[in-house]
């Protein structure tokens, strides 16, 4: 028997899958300056519907994959997340019941089990459709700085890419989840610090010692600004 401690964390579990999976979607997008906006959406299984039905004409702005491909893709899926569905409501009387009642359906049984490993595997079978969904409509842009890390100073690190082999990129990826993170030494800011760290950036970047400046060769001196020492008498004869 789940103690009832565990028992109320995973069914607290339980009531956020099926709400990422059925419920309209309000999401916090955060910019590559470090603000953040909110995005309102439909429900994912309803935005698989509107790829289904129209293609690309998702509302979303990626736009990597074109119409035909993706409404076959999301055809295919679509046909996945109703057999889940089906298998999660055990008790699917009605012929034509769609996936969200029968989601729905599931979660509310789940919901009253007194066993938590089997709550667990509704709660991962949700999220696993979740997570199908949303890769296909919305893959995960990822956002980055190129400032150095405050914590470390890497600017770049080395990363494996499957077109390009071993590519530098930088080092600190932003996580509108986890926060920012240093790939190099993995110091995380949390979304909760982005204006700390974002005083910091600045703070660092004004201490940086300035640069010479090159000039356009209209201005004369090559355009190089900086100092030049004059030649010394005893350079002349070493």
């Amino acid at each position: 028997m789940t103690d009832q401690r565990t028992l109320r964390a995973l069914q607290g579990e339980l009531r956020r899958a099926l709400a990422a999976l059925v419920d309209p979607i309000e999401r916090k997008i955060v910019r590559e300056d470090l603000t953040t906006t909110t995005h309102h959406a439909p429900s994912l299984l309803e935005q698989l519907d509107q790829a289904l039905a129209h293609g690309g004409e998702t509302g979303k702005a990626s736009g990597a994959r074109t119409t035909e491909p993706l409404r076959l893709a999301a055809a295919d899926l679509r046909r996945q997340v109703e057999r889940a569905a089906a298998e999660l409501h055990y008790n699917a009387m009605v012929a034509d019941a769609d996936p969200v009642s029968r989601f729905r359906a599931a979660a509310a049984i789940a919901g009253r089990w007194a066993d938590g490993d089997r709550v667990a595997w509704v709660v991962h079978e949700l999220q696993y459709w979740a997570a199908q969904i949303n890769n296909l409509l919305d893959p995960p842009r990822q956002l980055h700085m190129a400032a150095a890390c405050p914590a470390c100073g890497a600017g770049m690190v080395w990363r494996g890419d499957q077109e390009h082999g071993h590519v530098q990129v930088p080092a600190l990826q932003i996580d509108p989840e986890r926060g920012c993170v240093c790939l190099a030494c993995q110091h995380c800011w949390p979304p909760a610090n982005f204006e700390l760290l974002r005083e910091v950036l600045e703070q660092q970047d004004q201490a940086q010692p300035s640069r010479p400046r090159l000039r356009s060769g209209a201005e004369g001196n090559g355009g190089w600004t900086g100092t030049i020492r004059p030649i010394e008498e005893d350079d002349q004869h070493e």
